[in-house]
């Protein structure tokens, strides 16, 4: 099957159909009230609980944030959906001595940078959003944009939809490993590798892997399959 076509390659670091989709989300009130339990584990296994400068990119209703800052964390959170960094402003009032641990950003849509300066985080965590970039490019741009602001030895924390998630199994396959999955709110479309090993080979070029894993379940019509990578930057 051919490669999905792009209209323009610009821009670089969204798609906006998806931001859309949330955004609209955001304004219904959506919102998860726990954080990734990946994420969770991770935090101690990866980053090995020690306190950092953390960019959580796609930062959506915040429940992944607000962890990081309970574990100690300065967390830059981001995201294009300005619904989704407003209900995080809300929500974190709510815990005053985490606020000033958390700076907000809306990423502009035209951006095909990441505002942040060069070497300038210790983590960073990317979690159900690369799929959404759609397309292998995408998704290397942003990659490389990770390498850019870890500091030399940082670590990150990535995932990806796998062909298993109902982001694909529920969905229409319309180019390689690329998907249309539609449900109320609107259409969007995702990009789902076949293995974590290909996951893996996406992440090589931009920051060294330390480890692949996987997360999923499988209940009633309800399947969730997301390949796991743990990478760092190199220090050399």
């Amino acid at each position: 099957m051919a490669k999905i076509e792009t209209e323009n390659t610009t821009p670089a670091l969204i798609d906006v159909d998806v931001v859309n989709f949330y955004q609209a989300g955001a304004e219904l009130g959506v919102s998860k009230r726990y954080p990734s339990l990946d994420l969770v584990r991770l935090e101690h296994q990866h980053f090995g609980h020690v306190p950092g400068r953390v960019l959580e990119y796609a930062c959506g209703s915040g429940t992944n944030a607000l962890h990081l800052l309970e574990c100690g964390h300065q967390v830059e959170a981001i995201d294009a959906a300005p619904g989704c960094v407003e209900m995080l402003r809300n929500r974190v009032t709510e815990f005053p001595d985490l606020e000033a641990r958390l700076g907000l950003t809306v990423l502009d849509p035209d951006a095909d940078q990441i505002p942040y300066e060069d070497n300038s985080f210790d983590y960073v965590v990317c979690l159900s959003l690369l799929s959404l970039l759609v397309t292998p490019e995408r998704i290397g741009r942003l990659l490389s944009e990770f390498r850019r602001v870890l500091k030399p030895g940082g670590k990150a924390i990535l995932d990806i939809n796998g062909p298993e998630s109902g982001f694909a199994a529920h969905a229409t396959l319309i180019a390689d490993y690329c998907y249309e999955y539609s449900r109320s709110g609107g259409t969007i479309r995702c990009y789902c590798p076949p293995t974590g090993e290909a996951f893996a080979d996406m992440v090589r070029p931009h920051l060294e892997v330390d480890d692949i894993g996987f997360s999923a379940h499988k209940f009633f019509s309800v399947s969730e399959q997301e390949f796991i990578v743990c990478a760092h930057k190199p220090v050399s």
